[in-house]
């Protein structure tokens, strides 16, 4: 899913870049990117398991999962919102929803295969 997080989201740095023609823009992209791909891999890495386990540790372990993903989420933009103060906000976006496209459309393309 990472993979397709960041081919979508590369490919609308690229575009933005070309589009704004500055560096600010860039950044921006970047940040956006980072953004979207940091939670997922926060999800993954709470949910990792070695073993089977049941439906019921599963689940919780989705739940702390969601819970820190979220948390990744706020403190991404949190940081980046507050530190960098020229942020050009429609690249961030752009490229933040971009990016979260390519983790969704994943998804859906892995239950359609099931």
């Amino acid at each position: 899913m990472i993979k397709y997080q960041l081919i979508q989201g590369l490919c609308a740095i690229i575009f933005l870049t070309i589009c704004y023609k500055n560096l600010n823009a860039l950044v921006s992209s970047v940040f956006g990117l980072v953004i979207a791909v940091f939670p997922t891999i926060v999800y993954a890495l709470a949910m990792r398991s070695l073993k089977v386990e049941n439906y019921g540790v599963m689940f919780n372990k989705h739940k702390k999962a969601t819970l820190l993903k979220f948390m990744a989420n706020m403190l991404g933009f949190f940081l980046v919102l507050s530190l960098f103060k020229s942020v050009n906000i429609l690249a961030l976006f752009i490229v933040y929803i971009v990016a979260l496209s390519g983790y969704w459309t994943n998804l859906l393309g892995l239950i359609e295969k099931k």
